[in-house]
Parts: structure tokens; sequence; C-alpha cells
């Protein structure tokens, strides 16, 4: 059996988590799609090596947010999503918690406007159907199908109101956006920002700017600020 999304089949899923327990537990939801797992081991290189065999043996990857530990690679799940949908092959993350908002402000937003799905662990685990969904969702949006409207970046004003020194965040409103009321402020990082902008705001206290973001999104673990005009 496959996943068909606009004439290709999907039918090979990679599996990339730095546990082993969870990749044999992935690869069980996987199987139970009648779908065909491919673990991925360990230790990986890099982003661009591991994409590269991913691609060779699969058609969608399905990857854990943490993979930094026990040495198994040396980026994050999220970057890896974000390359993937850089270069059109779909892939979907998977973490244990996205309530925690240093995760995502740190670790997860950097890399948003490339992730088309995330997915908790408990989610794949209650219904086999939202991973298909997910998958299905993913290959839309890497194949330039559909894009969710939640996820459509518009021109908007970004208002610059804080730095905090200790987490190196800017933290800004976004006063166009549908669904504030989760976060009224969502926070960017430092090196995230270009110097330019961040140069304005802290040297010259200019904190108006205009940039890309999806105003539509519903929940602060989904909101992203990208391609700051000088």
């Amino acid at each position: 059996m496959s996943i068909n999304v606009s004439g290709k089949s999907l039918s090979r899923i990679s599996v990339i988590d730095d546990l082993k327990d969870m990749r044999e537990a992935l690869s069980d939801e996987i199987e139970d799609l009648d779908l065909e797992p491919m673990l991925l081991a360990g230790p990986l290189s890099n982003c661009y090596d591991t994409f590269k065999q991913i691609k060779s043996i699969s058609d969608a990857a399905l990857c854990d947010l943490n993979l930094k530990v026990r040495n198994y690679a040396n980026f994050s799940g999220a970057q890896l999503v974000a390359y993937c949908s850089e270069n059109s092959f779909p892939g979907v993350l998977i973490t244990s918690n996205i309530a925690n908002r240093d995760t995502i402000d740190n670790e997860i937003r950097p890399y948003l406007d490339g992730i088309p799905v995330m997915l908790l662990h408990s989610e794949v685990g209650e219904d086999i159907d939202v991973l298909a969904h997910a998958i299905e969702k993913s290959a839309k949006e890497a194949f330039n199908i559909k894009r969710e409207e939640s996820r459509v970046a518009w021109r908007t004003l970004i208002r610059f109101e804080r730095f905090d020194e200790n987490s190196r965040m800017f933290e800004v409103e976004i006063p166009a956006w549908d669904n504030p009321q989760d976060a009224p402020l969502v926070r960017l990082k430092f090196e995230k920002v270009p110097e330019m902008i961040r140069d304005r705001f802290l040297k010259e206290g200019k904190s108006r700017f205009f940039a890309q973001s999806n105003i539509g999104a519903e929940k602060y673990s989904q909101i992203f600020v990208k391609s700051f005009e000088y």
C-alpha cells in the first residue's frame, strides 16, 4: 500500500530518532499503515548527507526533534525536516512536548517555515490515521500542491518591544496576527534577526519593521517570521 499525492506514490518512510525503542515504535505505526519503514540507526554526520541517504531509500521522512543525545546526530530534527522541505521532500517533525516555549523559541521557530507538520508522539500512538494525514499534508506542501492557510506568510508589520539579554531573544508584537491571545509577544532568536534590523532597534531605537509572517497561525507554536525588509 502507499499514500498517493498528485500521482506520486509514498510507500517507504524513513524513521529518524536517537532512541532505538522509539524508532521501533514508529516503525510499528508505519507498518500499521501498510507502509515500509526505513530506520536510520546513526550516527548521522550532517543534514546534507543524511538527506541524501533518506532520499535514496524512502519517499518521506518521520523525524524526532531531539537528535543530539547519544551522539546520534549533530543537528536537530527541525533542521532536518526544514532541509527536506527546501529540497521538495516530505518531512514530518515529531516531538514529545510543544508546550515548552523555550523549546519552541530556540529549537523549532527558526525552522518553522520549512516544517509542514508537527505531531506529538502521543498523537501518533493514538490514531494511525493522524500519521497518514500528516505524511499526506507534508507531501502536498513539499510538492507545491497545497500549503495550509495557517502556514501562508504575508507581508506584515513587526513591532519590536524589547530585547532580553538573558535569553538573547527579541520580543516582538505582530499586530495582524489573528490569534495573539495565546501569547501577545513572539520571541525571536538574536542570531535569526538580520544584523541591520538588530542594530536599528538596539542602537537607533527604531522598532517598526516589515517582514513575512503566517498571521493565520492558530497557535504560538505555529507562528514564524522571515524575510525582514531593510
